[in-house]
């Protein structure tokens, strides 16, 4: 007997079979072709992407915090720069004044009335400061008052051509470099 067979016509059955995952992962020609399928590449793509989102945001993120941290601290260190230079500023300010006092024979405790930022306006308010003096004593007086004498740095020589008053003043106030220019050291 001879079986017909028709032309044309293929039957349709399916079938199923159970796969393991070893026997799909161990065939090379199955794992090429599931590997280059679009669905593959466009999953692998979209997890890739993910991945990189993710790096990407978390390194912002990190850099971000280094960056705040980093200003947080030059914030710090520059209050802290500028509070060490007013106090330097306040320090000189107040030499300044000290020395433009002590050069114009006013006592040091005037010091809160000399005013100014600069060397310069310190000396200013300072002789200011001797003229409203030295007028308030005169009118208190009622005359010229004599400015004192700085006898630093007097030498042999200045002090031969001092007039006797003056020399009398020299032995009343600083017997010592009297007798010491007297003798002609």
């Amino acid at each position: 007997m001879k079986e017909q067979t028709k032309t044309g016509e293929v039957e349709n059955k399916e079938t199923t079979a159970t796969v393991k995952l070893e026997d799909v992962l161990g065939n090379k020609e199955i794992m090429e072709g599931i590997m280059k399928s679009d669905v593959i590449t466009k999953f692998i793509q979209g997890e890739v992407d993910k991945a990189r989102t993710k790096a990407s945001i978390d390194k912002q993120t990190e850099i971000n915090k280094v960056k705040q941290e980093s200003e947080t601290e030059f914030s710090k260190y520059k209050a802290e720069t500028d509070k060490k230079i007013a106090e330097l500023e306040a320090f000189q300010r107040n030499h300044f004044r000290t020395e433009a006092l002590k050069k114009l024979g006013l006592e040091v405790e005037l010091w809160d009335y000399v005013k100014g930022d600069t060397e310069e306006e310190i000396k200013q308010s300072a002789e200011a400061l001797k003229k409203i003096i030295n007028k308030k004593a005169e009118t208190a007086v009622g005359g010229n008052i004599k400015p004192t004498i700085n006898y630093t740095g007097l030498t042999a020589e200045k002090f031969g051509k001092m007039t006797y008053a003056e020399k009398a003043e020299l032995y009343q106030k600083d017997q010592e470099l009297y007798n010491k220019l007297s003798k002609g050291e």
